[in-house]
């Protein structure tokens, strides 16, 4: 997950962003508490859609709290209360994160690789904290960086071939722990969002991976737009994200959601669209970026 997943604040009706914003602050303090202050620097949005989602099956509602920000100690700020689920979920955070940094080593060079190096070390103790803490999703994420860049290595692979690992990883987090029907809606849920970031992520880096000379699956794609706005490009990588982003609403739909739903459906919606716009330029433009 790379932060693509995130609210669109403006179409929020006050009380439901902040539920949302109460889960973010949770798993933030959850990561300072269980790991290092400096852990919760990883925090992003895609991880509060993960919470929120798997929370709102739960029959049991979250109890919320106030707690003191760690990042202004004068300002109270609502938390859910310290439960299981909060705690999985900066597990799997950091799992991903040191994941990803190990791939970024081996993509970056310079100055950037070698800051990396500096505070691997600190990724590695904390990683090794997650995987005992949850090593199905250890295993579920190495095993899908490894088959990611086995995959990577081929050339003119289709983009359903180069997504399908951090989808189908993304879609076996999602419908952990689940039984039953959920189970097979909750897999096609996270392929879906997990297969959208893959192709979001692939659009945000298109023009510094093709100056690398690194894989990306939307290579062909960028290549074929002769125009200067690569406005072809652009069309073209937003119809795929929205046939992706559709499909993902139609599993959310299946599912019995105890409770808030209109946050899920924005995310999925208007904050999916919001993302894509910033990234491709085109339609909302990128002006009303906002923040928690």
């Amino acid at each position: 997950m790379f932060g693509y997943v995130k609210v669109f604040k403006p179409e929020l009706k006050i009380v439901q962003y902040e539920t949302y914003k109460a889960f973010y602050c949770s798993v933030c303090k959850e990561l300072g508490h269980s790991y290092t202050p400096a852990a919760q620097l990883l925090l992003n949005y895609d991880i509060v859609f993960f919470l929120i989602l798997k929370d709102a099956l739960l029959a049991e509602k979250p109890c919320f709290v106030k707690k003191y920000c760690s990042f202004n100690p004068l300002k109270k700020c609502h938390c859910v209360q310290e439960s299981q689920l909060v705690k999985t979920a900066a597990n799997l955070l950091i799992i991903s994160a040191y994941h990803k940094l190990r791939d970024d080593i081996k993509d970056e060079r310079g100055l950037k690789r070698l800051l990396q190096f500096i505070i691997y070390p600190y990724f590695y103790l904390m990683w090794k904290r997650a995987k005992k803490r949850e090593p199905e999703f250890e295993k579920i994420i190495s095993q899908a960086m490894k088959t990611q860049a086995i995959v990577e290595q081929g050339e003119d692979l289709s983009i359903d071939a180069s997504a399908h690992p951090s989808a189908d990883a993304l879609g076996l987090i999602f419908c952990s722990g689940e039984e039953g029907e959920n189970k097979d809606i909750l897999y096609r849920l996270g392929y879906m969002v997990g297969r959208w970031v893959y192709i979001m992520d692939a659009a945000d880096d298109i023009e510094k991976d093709l100056k690398v000379k690194r894989f990306n699956p939307l290579k062909s794609l960028y290549l074929e737009d002769k125009s200067e706005m690569k406005s072809n490009f652009n069309n073209k990588a937003l119809e795929i994200l929205r046939a992706t982003a559709q499909e993902a609403r139609l599993a959310l739909n299946l599912l019995d959601i105890k409770r808030n739903k209109p946050i899920l459906e924005n995310i999925l919606n208007e904050g999916f669209n919001f993302s894509q716009a910033c990234i491709l330029r085109i339609e909302r433009g990128c002006k009303h970026e906002y923040s928690l």
